[in-house]
């Protein structure tokens, strides 16, 4: 689940999809050029959004329906070598 005070760049860690539903809704994408350094909330208020809850709150909605309502999780696999 996403939340306001989440950074942005652990947001798109656990959630890349994030990234297209903000670009859909026409603010800049955090993928590519510039990045950016705070949380949700800082980002959709710099962006000009006024409701931040009801975009946070859509983009949670719209997580969920594609069934991806919880971070996305990379098994790491560590090499092990006897020396």
């Amino acid at each position: 689940m996403i939340t306001r005070d989440m950074f942005v760049e652990d947001m798109l860690i656990d959630y890349p999809q994030s990234n297209q539903f903000f670009l859909d809704k026409g603010l800049r994408c955090l993928k590519c050029g510039e990045a950016y350094w705070g949380s949700v909330e800082e980002f959709l208020e710099e962006s000009n959004v006024e409701k931040v809850d009801e975009m946070i709150e859509e983009l949670n909605k719209m997580l969920k329906e594609k069934g991806i309502d919880k971070p996305l999780e990379i098994p790491i696999k560590i090499a092990t070598k006897k020396l």
